[in-house]
């Protein structure tokens, strides 16, 4: 009796051990494909949700700054020229002698994504009412990386015609002309989120129209 049930406890055969094995391998890969994939997509939300909350604070600032642009002199507009990547105009702040020229620039470009810079430079002291700018920024600072470039970000707005309908200036130059004395600006700021996976790297858009409060 005792020989019998000897002989029937075989155990684990090697077919069966390795099949076991190969079991668990696959719960094991599958259970951490789907901590990975949860892990990316917290990660993914994240980096969107500081994107857009970084595109919209400084689309924000900018806006106020464009809405307050001066002239310079009597004759002049407050924007000095203006194309798809380039912004230039005029502030006037009570805290310095004299009118700001800024500069809002996307530049460079590589693969489709650019950084957006701001320069601002200082009047030449006693040079007004004609006033004169440095030709060094007093200040120089990124605000933001992979903006695309496949739009305009800046252009002149316009209504021309009877009835009127809008236009859009592509380029302007207060030197060269054409003149830049449209009364509104379009600023359109596309960017996608830095290190999400793909799929998760959508264009993220923020589209403004601001009025030159100093424009008659």
């Amino acid at each position: 009796m005792i020989r019998r049930l000897l002989r029937e406890d075989r155990g684990f055969t090697l077919v069966e051990l390795s099949l076991t094995m190969v079991v668990a391998a696959i719960v094991t890969g599958a259970m951490v494909g789907v901590f990975y994939s949860l892990s990316q997509n917290a990660a993914d939300s994240e980096r969107t949700a500081e994107l857009q909350q970084s595109v919209r604070s400084m689309v924000a600032e900018v806006v106020i700054e464009i809405r307050q642009a001066t002239r310079v002199d009597a004759n002049g507009d407050p924007i000095e020229s203006l194309t798809a990547d380039r912004f230039v105009f005029y502030t006037d702040r009570a805290e310095i002698d004299g009118p700001e020229r800024v500069v809002y620039e996307r530049t460079d470009c590589s693969g489709g994504f650019c950084e957006l810079w701001v320069r601002r430079y200082a009047a030449v002291a006693g040079s007004g009412p004609e006033w004169q700018f440095s030709t060094e920024p007093f200040e120089e600072s990124f605000l933001l990386g992979l903006v695309r470039n496949d739009a305009a970000m800046f252009r002149g707005v316009e209504w021309t015609g009877d009835p009127k309908t809008q236009t859009f200036v592509l380029s302007c130059d207060a030197d060269s002309g054409p003149a830049c004395d449209f009364p509104l600006v379009s600023l359109v700021v596309r960017a996608n989120p830095a290190n999400t996976s793909v799929g998760a790297n959508a264009v993220f858009e923020v589209v403004e129209e601001v009025r030159l409060r100093n424009v008659s």
